[in-house]
């Protein structure tokens, strides 16, 4: 940190990185719009980080901060405050507290922002023009909203062998496979399994991938995907709120679904649709179809860069499905206009 902080050079060479004295106090608006366009920058330039650093002016006098530091705990909860003015919850990758001089200084480490999502506070996006703070020109605004990010879900994983994939579910992915496309069934009639799970778009010329895993992997081979583990987990309310039981389930999630669908509570009604009826209609509380979807969609669109999981929380006369990762539509009025489509997915292969 401190060998970055040497290398600085006015004017510099990029601006994904600023130096501000800060020594008692700074606004947190003007945080939150430094977060913003250091993040925005960064993705422009290529650069997985982007730096704000407190106590060090712009001709690199070293002359420490106070901000927070009465309370760590308090300076540790700044990424909960900015993740909650953020568009998609982005925070600070890390702080850092360095002794530099002999002064304390902080190193505040910025996430480049999203590919296809520049990075707001407050819904308002910002860059930087030279040492200058400005709203992000309509130009760098179209060109991050046009990036793509390599599709993670089709990479290769190192070390992974077909060894990894779970029998049973590999079984399940090829019925559902031939099952759909049954007016083809002939053609598929001398592929081994193996061909087919590359033509059902689960592994790629015969390579695993992290949708492989993920769909169709053993619950002891998560660990080549490094720090991602994918988990659904579900969890029954009681009345008053409190937490009654829960589960955790661990990939294969082609198998994991169905086994989540069974722990919740679908009860049958019976009702009588038109008066009195010696033939009452019976319904079942949800449509098991409309809760596979929505689990469905949560695996699916998970952005697992973040290590989360997929949490199904079930209360008394409702259901909610969690995932991690801003909302790509980014609101629900424009998700539902006729003709919606989405600028891009997280996960195109799985």
């Amino acid at each position: 940190m401190i060998e970055l902080i040497s290398r600085i050079e006015k004017p510099y060479e990029t601006e994904v990185v600023e130096l501000k004295e800060a020594k008692h106090d700074f606004s947190f608006k003007d945080l939150g719009r430094y977060f913003s366009a250091l993040s925005n920058e960064a993705v422009l330039r290529g650069k997985q980080d982007a730096w704000l650093l407190f106590g060090i002016d712009n001709d690199k006098a070293v002359y420490g901060t106070a901000y927070r530091r009465d309370n760590p705990t308090k300076l540790q909860s700044l990424k909960r405050e900015v993740a909650g003015h953020t568009n998609n919850r982005m925070t600070f990758r890390e702080i850092h507290e360095l002794e530099i001089e002999g002064k304390r200084v902080l190193a505040f480490q910025i996430s480049a922002a999203t590919p296809g999502m520049p990075t707001a506070f407050n819904n308002a996006a910002w860059a930087r023009e030279g040492e200058s703070l400005v709203p992000l020109p309509i130009d760098k605004y179209e060109q991050i909203r046009q990036m793509r990010r390599p599709d993670w879900s089709a990479s290769e994983v190192e070390g992974a062998t077909y060894d990894d994939l779970d029998p049973e579910a590999v079984r399940r992915a090829v019925e559902l496979f031939l099952s759909k496309h049954g007016r083809h069934r002939d053609a598929f009639a001398g592929m081994n399994d193996r061909a087919i799970l590359d033509k059902a778009s689960l592994t790629r010329d015969g390579k695993i991938t992290p949708t492989a895993l993920i769909l169709i992997g053993r619950p002891e081979s998560i660990h080549l995907l490094g720090d991602i583990s994918p988990r659904i987990t579900w969890t029954l309310y009681a009345s008053d709120g409190s937490v009654t039981t829960y589960e955790h389930f661990k990939p294969p999630f082609l198998l994991a679904v169905d086994r989540v669908l069974g722990k919740i509570r679908n009860e049958r009604y019976r009702f009588n649709a038109n008066g009195a009826s010696l033939f009452p209609i019976e319904v079942s509380q949800y449509e098991p179809e409309i809760i596979r979807e929505l689990l469905n969609n949560c695996i699916a669109h998970q952005d697992y860069s973040m290590q989360g999981r997929v949490n199904v929380e079930e209360f008394e006369d409702h259901l909610v499905f969690l995932n991690e990762g801003a909302f790509i539509p980014e609101t629900i009025e424009k998700a539902m206009r006729p003709g919606f489509k989405p600028s891009y997915y997280r996960n195109p292969f799985l």
